[in-house]
C-alpha cells in the first residue's frame, strides 16, 4: 500500500502541474476574455453578414425545385401495379 502511494503521488503531481500549465497558457492565449459576448451575439439580427446568393445559383435552384415538384406529381400519378399471381 505504501509503495502504490510512492507511485501514485508523483504521478498526481506531474498531471496537477500539466493542468496548471494548460491553464495559464490558455489566460495568456486570450481563451477567457470574453466569455458573455458569444450568447449574446447570436440573438444578433445583422442581415449585412448574411451572404447574396447570385442570381445565377439562384436560378439554377428554382428549376431544381421546379423538378423537383415535377417529379412528384408525375409519380404520385402513376397507377399502382399489384402482382396477384394470377397467372
Amino acid at each position: 500500500m505504501i509503495t502504490s502511494l510512492f507511485m501514485l503521488m508523483p504521478v498526481s503531481l506531474v498531471m496537477g502541474g500539466f493542468a496548471l500549465f494548460l491553464f495559464i497558457k490558455a489566460i495568456k492565449g486570450g481563451w477567457f476574455e470574453d466569455v458573455e459576448g458569444p450568447k449574446y451575439r447570436m440573438l444578433d439580427d445583422d442581415p449585412d453578414e448574411e451572404p447574396e446568393i447570385p442570381q445565377q445559383q439562384r436560378q439554377q435552384i428554382k428549376q431544381d425545385r421546379r423538378k423537383q415538384k415535377h417529379n412528384r406529381k408525375n409519380s404520385n400519378n402513376e397507377p399502382k401495379h399489384t402482382d396477384h399471381g394470377s397467372n
